[in-house]
């Protein structure tokens, strides 16, 4: 979880989030001191609405929803968490007290609590207050820190970038917005800004590398987790990103030409690799819907969506969900079917299917201890495949960031952020330098961020 910033500990913050009692009023020190952790488990929960680690699985499409496991309400207060959740609802918050223990069948799923956005426009205004206490612009520098790196395999990447914090002044003096939404990406911002405005700019961006390969950074100050809304707003105007085209079906692609030691033609995935955003305008319009919810579909089919349109009941809670194909369509069976009738998409989830068991099957042939049975911890084509992938765009990444050097701000999964833009023959020898790093041909492409 996120830790809560220190001006958000102040016993004045404290007493505007709660509703039901006067600080100034409790006497003994025992009853004050539990008050006090009630609080700050309730701004924990606040943070935890922005972070995705915290997503409550029942109500993943309600921004201000969040997990309330019991393992939190024991951090909050070891003995009593009745109480805590009696505060809890005195002050706005709802609680959904269901949950599953967990099973030899099913996972566990904990209770869930929203978060009031009244609580958070509280908050919004009391950050407000504080920025504007310290009479400043805020830093308006931007760098980049290389005498500080973490080690990506071989590759260094800057841990700490420091970010225009003057877009915040301009940020509080803008019209107020009133939406969920733009509530949630406000409340984003600010957080994220508190960190760097206390340390005049400057955020570690506290890089790890996943069991499968992944650079990931973790934390508000983190960056690379930023939405890309946001993101623009903190980095300065000349900064560009240089994204891998059609990564995921690339390196799938070629990781079944290079351990097959054979040439198999795929004529859709060909196709889509090279024209992939005319074939998704084109979808999209027949559909009705916007290009980037068909790249969404193209996406998930590549990590093993299943073709399922109706809803299903999910053992784990009880309860009746959409499968992936129709959640990302909104919910929508109907927008689902007529998806999977187009004809290039059934050609190409065909083709996908025929790669995925080809390409397990050269794994598990080459890796005996894939073949492991479920009890030992088997591993499925689902996870194969996603462990090859995400080797195989960890090496391109580091290829990538070697080339560009320092002019490097930040890398993602599949893109990096720079500081300049790139010429076309400069695309063409990063391009060229992949391919002798790693073996995969790819194919690049910028633009301003």
């Amino acid at each position: 979880m996120e830790e809560i910033p220190e001006i958000l500990r102040k016993d004045d913050f404290r007493q505007l989030m709660r509703d039901d009692l006067d600080f100034r009023q409790i006497r003994h020190k025992s009853i004050l001191k539990k008050e006090q952790k009630f609080t700050d488990g309730m701004t924990q929960l606040m943070l935890n609405v922005i972070d995705k680690w915290q997503n409550h699985s029942r109500y993943s499409d309600i921004w201000n929803a969040t997990k309330l496991s019991r393992d939190f309400q024991r951090k909050v207060c070891s003995t009593d968490q009745k109480s805590f959740c009696d505060a809890l609802e005195r002050n706005g918050f709802v609680i959904d007290h269901q949950f599953f223990q967990p099973t030899a069948a099913r996972k566990g799923e904990t209770k869930a609590v929203f978060v009031p956005p009244e609580k958070i426009r509280k908050a919004q205004q009391y950050i407000r207050r504080w920025h504007l206490s310290h009479g400043n612009n805020g830093n308006q520098k931007f760098e980049v820190d290389w005498n500080q790196t973490f080690d990506f395999r071989g590759v260094p990447i800057p841990s700490r970038i420091r970010i225009n914090t003057s877009v915040f002044t301009e940020f509080l003096e803008s019209e107020e917005l009133i939406e969920d939404e733009s509530l949630s990406r406000k409340w984003n911002l600010q957080l994220r800004l508190i960190g760097a405005i206390e340390n005049d700019g400057w955020l570690e961006q506290n890089y790890w590398v996943s069991p499968f390969g992944r650079l990931c950074g973790r934390g508000l100050s983190s960056l690379q987790s930023c939405p890309k809304v946001l993101l623009k707003q903190f980095l300065n105007e000349g900064a560009w990103e240089l994204d891998v085209d059609t990564a995921l079906q690339s390196i799938l692609f070629q990781q079944l030409q290079q351990r097959t030691k054979r040439k198999i033609h795929y004529p859709s995935i060909e196709e889509y690799m090279r024209n992939k955003k005319a074939i998704r305008e084109e979808i999209a319009d027949s559909l009705g819907v916007d290009s980037g919810v068909v790249k969404q579909q193209f996406t998930a089919i590549g990590f093993g969506m299943r073709r399922s349109t109706k809803k299903f009941l999910n053992k784990e809670n009880g309860s009746l969900q959409n499968p992936t194909l129709t959640e990302n369509f909104g919910g929508s069976e109907l927008l689902a079917e007529n998806f999977k009738r187009i004809r290039f998409v059934k050609s190409y989830w065909e083709e996908l299917y025929d790669l995925t068991n080809r390409l397990t099957k050269a794994v598990r042939k080459e890796i005996p201890s894939w073949m492991r049975s479920k009890e030992e911890g088997f591993s499925g084509k689902k996870q194969i495949m996603t462990y090859l992938f995400f080797q195989g765009e960890a090496k391109i990444l580091r290829s990538i960031c070697r080339q560009v050097g320092q002019h490097l701000i930040l890398p993602k999964h599949d893109a990096v952020v720079i500081s300049r833009r790139i010429s076309t023959q400069e695309k063409s020898s990063i391009e060229s330098g992949i391919y002798e790093d790693t073996g995969f041909e790819v194919g690049l492409s910028s633009k301003q961020l």
